[in-house]
């Protein structure tokens, strides 16, 4: 999660879901209420970085 200064808004980007399922979506939190963004606008599932 980070905020974006941009938008003036929080952004979630999904990791894993259990157990360890790439999860994709990505959504922007405005204070009130969550929503979710457009394909286009979303990176899409995020892979562990394994060391």
């Amino acid at each position: 999660m980070a905020y974006d200064p941009a938008i003036g808004k929080l952004v979630l980007v999904p990791g894993l879901d259990v157990p360890s399922v790439p999860v994709a979506g990505t959504w922007r939190y405005d204070g009130t209420t969550w929503s979710e963004l457009s394909a286009s606008q979303s990176p899409g599932a995020a892979l562990p970085i394994r060391s």
